[in-house]
């Protein structure tokens, strides 16, 4: 049997699967929206069912999507979430400030999303002095985290800025970060597609710190604007730094990368290094020759 379609009833079904998947995300997009949590100076609510307000801390239970607005000088955002599912922080303009904990501490969850919508500016700061804490930064995260959005986010801490014991991602986004000892730490990974980072750092700007061989303890940048001031190693990792993309510049008073393994820079990346020790340390680096290079204002060809 043979079936016949007009061209108007073609259209009329795409047209209808098109105005249903629009409707579909616009709903979506709706309920983040409307799971608001708001911080006030003294106290914070919380319109979303898997969210709870405790005075001025927020506890996250359940995985799906919230938005993040309003100011507290003594507030803090909690994830404790057993449910295997992602978790979307989508953040308006929010100002947070903590001097007991972490600003935002995911205890547990699968994978957090941190999402600065476009021309919202979110500020952390993590006011406790420099210490030995187990939630060390003010993010603090143990599972996958991932950034990303149009907004700018600004991490300051005495401590550690942001902190994954699992994967950390960067996509797209404006960070800043002023931190007292580690800019960026993602134990497992650290991987940057995209965005402009700048970091002020005490010791290292970026590092993973996997004590295994494997295919952890990485950092891998593909792109994106970065900018590292810091005491110690710009960029460290305790397996392997792969640098396919992107400009990264790094004025340290120590190496500029550090890999107990491997540095490999190849596709065009480019890297600007002011340093008082070494501009690359690792047993192995290796390159295609189309990495720009400069040392101390010296070019230098990896190949």
């Amino acid at each position: 049997m043979t079936i016949f379609y007009h061209k108007k009833t073609i259209s009329y079904f795409l047209t209808a699967a098109v105005l249903l998947l629009t409707l579909a995300a616009f709903s979506s997009c709706e309920s983040s929206k409307t799971n608001l949590i708001t911080w006030s100076d003294d106290s914070a609510t919380s319109a979303a069912e898997g969210a709870a307000a405790d005075g001025t801390t927020v506890t996250i239970s359940r995985s799906g999507s919230y938005t993040l607005a309003g100011s507290c000088p003594e507030g803090r955002l909690v994830i404790d979430s057993p449910e295997l599912g992602d978790i979307f922080l989508y953040f308006d303009d929010l100002s947070l400030a903590c001097s007991t904990a972490s600003v935002i501490q995911i205890i547990r969850g699968e994978n957090v999303y941190f999402i600065i919508n476009d021309g919202a500016v979110a500020d952390i700061n993590d006011k406790r002095p420099q210490g030995r804490y187990d939630d060390d930064a003010a993010i603090f995260g143990r599972c996958d985290m991932i950034f990303q959005g149009l907004g700018t986010l600004t991490v300051n801490s005495a401590n550690e800025g942001i902190h994954s014991s699992d994967d950390l991602k960067v996509k797209t986004g404006i960070i800043n970060i002023t931190a007292g000892t580690h800019g960026i730490k993602g134990r497992d990974s650290v991987k940057i597609d995209g965005g402009i980072i700048t970091i002020d750092a005490g010791r290292d700007g970026i590092k993973s710190t996997f004590p295994d061989k494997s295919t952890k303890g990485i950092v891998k940048i593909d792109g994106g604007e970065i900018n590292i001031k810091c005491m110690d190693d710009g960029i460290q990792s305790s397996n392997e730094i792969r640098l396919r993309g992107g400009k990264i510049i790094i004025d340290t008073a120590n190496n500029g990368f550090k890999s107990e393994y491997r540095i490999e820079a190849v596709t065009g990346v480019i890297i600007e290094i002011t340093t008082a020790d070494k501009g690359f340390n690792s047993p192995s680096i290796l390159g295609d020759g189309t990495a720009v290079v400069t040392v101390n204002g010296e070019s230098i060809a990896i190949n």
